[in-house]
């Protein structure tokens, strides 16, 4: 009986695909999992979208998610968005939480809910925006679905943004070092999250971690890489 041989060259070749499968899936699977901020062009639908006056008592997130999914079926616009709740198992790629207060629940926890009442017409990028304030949640999207995920942050990449020579206006800031780096950027509107930082390094340099939205603020402010 002839002993069955596997040619190097096929072996190599099928270990490659193999490889080539795993990393499509990964890849795959990470995009599932990346949410952006709403972009401008689904925030111009959201504003043609007006909901007629309701009431809500004690929704809770599942709840509200169906009653914007309603409001969207009864719209004569017929636009092609949906929303969705982001599972509490897991955190959305991209997803930075605010540092103070985020408000995560836990699962088995007593769920916050959402008490609310319109006696006229709104638009949908407003309620969105009491929604988000009512029940501590964030609004993320990929493609034409909206996912309410629970905690109060934002998304998009971290940017590093490299400041020379801020001894001087950094040290009228901090009170002279009665204040953190952070705490003194705080104090003129710019948040934090995770995975975000300020520092000053020792030859006067300030380096800053943060969202794009947050470094324009800090240019505008005064700062310039």
């Amino acid at each position: 009986m002839n002993d069955f041989k596997v040619h190097p060259r096929l072996a190599v070749g099928v270990l490659l695909l193999c490889l080539l499968g795993i990393a499509a899936l990964f890849i795959h699977e990470r995009r599932q999992r990346v949410l952006s901020p709403i972009s401008a062009e689904m925030t111009a639908n959201l504003e043609q979208v007006i909901i007629a006056p309701f009431s809500l008592k004690n929704a809770d997130s599942d709840e509200v998610i169906q009653f914007l999914n309603r409001c969207l079926a009864r719209s004569p616009q017929a636009l092609p968005i949906q929303f969705a709740r982001w599972p509490l198992t897991s955190r959305p790629i991209g997803f930075h939480l605010r540092r103070k207060n985020p408000m995560i629940a836990k699962p088995g926890a007593v769920e916050k809910t959402l008490t609310l009442r319109f006696e006229q017409e709104i638009k949908l990028s407003v309620l969105l925006q009491y929604v988000a304030g009512l029940l501590d949640c964030t609004f993320g999207q990929r493609g034409g679905t909206l996912y309410l995920t629970d905690g109060v942050g934002e998304f998009g990449p971290i940017i590093k943004r490299t400041y020379p020579n801020l001894t001087v206006w950094m040290g009228a800031l901090t009170d002279h070092g009665k204040k953190t780096v952070e705490e003194a950027l705080a104090d003129t509107g710019i948040q934090f999250f995770e995975g975000t930082s300020a520092a000053l390094t020792p030859n006067g340099d300030l380096v800053v971690r943060n969202l794009q939205d947050q470094i324009d603020l800090l240019e505008a402010a005064n700062a310039q890489p």
